[in-house]
């Protein structure tokens, strides 16, 4: 935290293809995934995009469709960047074959994935960052740290980035069997930045603190666990 400007490119794209608006008046299924990629300042966003197979009559058709969704990316991508981006739609695609589906998913075809590896909290995968090694959805959000803890770490990194000198912030938080989930065996807070100590660790008490109210967050979908 903050996200850069890759991931606000990844994030923002992703969220604009996704939009019931956008799906409303382009025939693209929600299977949408996003790479995005950076050498020095030159970025690539790489885009796999579904089109629904019943609403283009012919390869023509489909070609319009994946043109405007390359439109679309290098609009929200340039604009985030600051500068002109790369963008490559559905890369695979070959004179004789296309990315068609019926239900807008590529799981019609058995490639329905492994919760943990696109089921990333915060609705990124960013491999350059740490990451958990648990997968937030389908846990209890009640007790299990693979769900409480990317809440918790989510939290306490958007009070320090708000409330304090903290210009980036990575927390590492271990539990331990045996003893409640709400008394980590370890909370290791990184920051770039210059905030005072003891308001890091009154954020950490307090964000702790709020367990119950963390959990009901939770349940209410509050927070983007993919």
């Amino acid at each position: 935290m903050p996200r850069s400007t890759l991931e606000r490119v990844v994030y923002e794209v992703e969220h604009h293809l996704n939009a019931d608006t956008y799906r409303a008046r382009t025939p693209v299924g929600r299977d949408i995934k996003v790479m995005g990629s950076r050498v020095a300042d030159n970025i690539a966003v790489t885009v796999a995009c579904p089109v629904l197979a019943t609403k283009v009559a012919d390869r023509a058709a489909y070609d319009d469709v994946i043109d405007q969704v390359h439109r679309d990316v290098a609009a929200v991508a340039t604009a985030i960047a600051g500068s002109d981006v790369t963008v490559r739609v559905n890369q695979a695609d070959q004179d004789d074959s296309a990315y068609l589906t019926l239900t807008g998913t590529s799981a019609e075809a058995g490639d329905d994935g492994q919760v943990g590896r696109g089921n990333r909290f915060g609705g990124l995968i960013t491999p350059y960052r740490p990451m958990s090694l648990e997968a937030a959805a389908g846990k209890n959000p009640a007790a299990h740290v693979g769900k409480t803890y990317h809440a918790i770490a989510y939290d306490i990194t958007q009070r320090l980035i708000a409330d304090t000198a903290t210009d980036e912030a990575t927390v590492r938080l271990l539990s331990s069997i045996g003893h409640p989930v709400t008394q980590p065996q370890t909370v290791h807070v990184e920051v770039a930045g210059d905030p005072d100590p003891a308001a890091v660790e009154s954020i950490v008490d307090d964000c702790f603190g709020d367990w119950s109210e963390v959990t009901d967050r939770l349940v209410a979908g509050e927070y983007e666990l993919y």
